[in-house]
């Protein structure tokens, strides 16, 4: 498939070169910006007609088998080269090449893994998308585990991604924008959205955002996400990050955008709300009341996760006169020996097990869970026994522990994971009224974030009762016939399932 390339918007004179008929001219121009490049690999070769040939591409990024195969025996058998030939008619058996006017361009091509062909003669370069393709096979998200359900996940190629997602979304509105963005990295990014369905102004949006992007590695969807945030210093998250295509797909279908980067399988969903990092896939793979019911334990999880400790700080330091006498007794029998007020004490455990969590992550897969698990139950028991922490401490932290994890979304899990230490330090200054300014601090930071310009506490502020059906509770898959107003959908139809036969 041949492709005529049109020259870009020059950023500088020099990215504005044009192909040269002389060889001996491009090949100075080149060897001047690929200096140094050890890696680069020149293929001198005649034609048939004497005319001279310089192959281009980088050692290891391209097939040599396909060179040899479906360009080079091309190249040696052409007597006469004439220009308009070239243009209009496939000279090559490759189905994706195209010709390059611009010296840049082909710069660009070559580290992109493509095979650049420089014709004595020719004002123009032929680029071959000629790769070699080795990627890991498709496996499921090791962070994003369900129990029913597909079990597939993202890899590192953005192509393969959209085709992943083409494969199970096979319509013709699905589309796909592809933008290069970081100016050494020149990394892809891919936007998604279906089009009958999306918003026209936040797919602008997104669009001019990663547009403006001057960064010189985008390697990671991470990085793309904080770029681009209407809140970068929010610790909330304005994207949601998912290697899970159907996760993908859902969202798609709601109306969001997808961002697919290369080189990394984590894709990024906008606009979100606070209450999309509670939902997985799972909620709707089963009976609308088992979803509700586990919906319900993550919201009760994460509300666990942050305030236990802070509530145990403030009502031992402030209000231990509401604690029961038949509780306060062996409450205070266990903390005779500690010679810590409950502040130091529940930092003491808390820094403790976030620096084992830490410590798990980076072992060996094989010892991480041992470790974290064995060391856990040692230091705890060990820390009772040495007088520094009292019994009810470890039982806390490790009930908080295991409340974090209930969270199936890891930045939020690592929002809860902080906050809970400002709500302790709340509690040991200013008791259960700390605590509670903060949350009202934190609620009126959520009312007031935005992402993509549509309310981040969204259907609760402002308030959408339609939409109420899939927040704390997941309602019955024969009550969403619309679409939630998050994404501004053009389209709000969602559908309808079997309600039941009517006489």
């Amino acid at each position: 498939m041949l492709r005529n390339r049109r020259p870009k918007v020059a950023e500088s004179p020099e990215d504005n070169i044009e192909i040269d008929v002389s060889l001996v001219k491009n090949m100075e121009r080149l060897q001047e910006q690929l200096r140094d490049c050890g890696d680069l690999a020149v293929t001198r070769i005649k034609t048939a007609g004497g005319r001279d040939v310089n192959v281009l591409f980088i050692d290891g990024l391209v097939d040599y088998d396909l060179i040899q195969r479906d360009v080079l025996p091309t190249l040696l058998k052409l007597k006469n080269i004439d220009s308009e030939a070239f243009k209009d008619n496939r000279v090559f058996p490759v189905i994706r090449y195209e010709r390059i006017l611009i010296l840049e361009e082909a710069v660009d091509k070559i580290f992109r893994g493509s095979t650049v062909v420089l014709i004595d003669g020719l004002d123009y370069a032929f680029s071959f998308e000629l790769q070699r393709i080795e990627a890991r096979p498709i496996e499921e998200p090791t962070t994003e585990r369900i129990l029913k359900g597909h079990h597939d996940g993202f890899v590192e190629s953005a192509s393969r991604n959209i085709a992943i997602v083409r494969s199970k979304i096979s319509s013709s509105k699905l589309k796909v924008k592809k933008l290069t963005i970081g100016k050494r990295s020149r990394s892809v990014v891919a936007i998604l959205y279906m089009e009958d369905i999306a918003n026209p102004e936040i797919i602008g949006r997104v669009e001019e955002r990663l547009n403006k992007i001057e960064f010189d590695n985008i390697g990671a969807a991470g990085t793309i996400e904080q770029l681009i945030s209407d809140n970068p210093f929010s610790i909330f998250p304005q994207h949601q990050a998912t290697e899970r295509p159907d996760k993908a797909i859902a969202n798609l279908l709601e109306g969001r955008i997808v961002l697919l980067i290369d080189s990394t399988p984590v894709s990024l969903i906008l606009p979100v709300d606070y209450f999309q990092f509670y939902q997985t896939p799972d909620d709707y793979n089963v009976n609308f009341y088992f979803g509700s019911f586990l919906r319900l334990l993550r919201f009760i999880g994460s509300a666990i996760a942050v305030v236990l400790p802070a509530l145990y700080i403030a009502i031992l330091t402030f209000h231990y006169q509401t604690i029961p006498l038949d509780l306060l007794v062996p409450l205070a029998e266990s903390r005779s020996r500690v010679p810590f007020p409950p502040i130091i004490e529940a930092l003491i455990m808390e820094v403790s097990f976030e620096l084992l969590r830490e410590a798990s992550i980076r072992l060996p897969s094989t010892l991480g869970p041992t470790i974290g698990i064995v060391g856990g139950l040692v230091l705890g028991q060990t820390a009772v026994q040495a007088g520094i922490v009292s019994n009810i401490m470890v039982v806390i932290v490790g009930i908080t522990a295991i409340a974090t994890f209930v969270v199936p979304q890891y930045d939020m899990g690592l929002i809860l994971r902080v906050s809970r230490f400002i709500y302790m330090i709340n509690a040991a200054l200013f008791g259960v009224v700390g605590v509670a300014i903060y949350f009202l601090l934190s609620m009126a930071h959520l009312v007031s974030l935005e992402s993509y310009g549509q309310p981040y506490l969204q259907p609760i502020a402002p308030f959408k009762a339609k939409d109420l059906k899939d927040i704390f509770i997941r309602g019955p898959l024969t009550s969403y016939s619309l679409r939630p107003d998050i994404a501004r959908p053009k389209d709000k139809t969602r559908g309808r399932g079997y309600t039941g036969d009517k006489q």
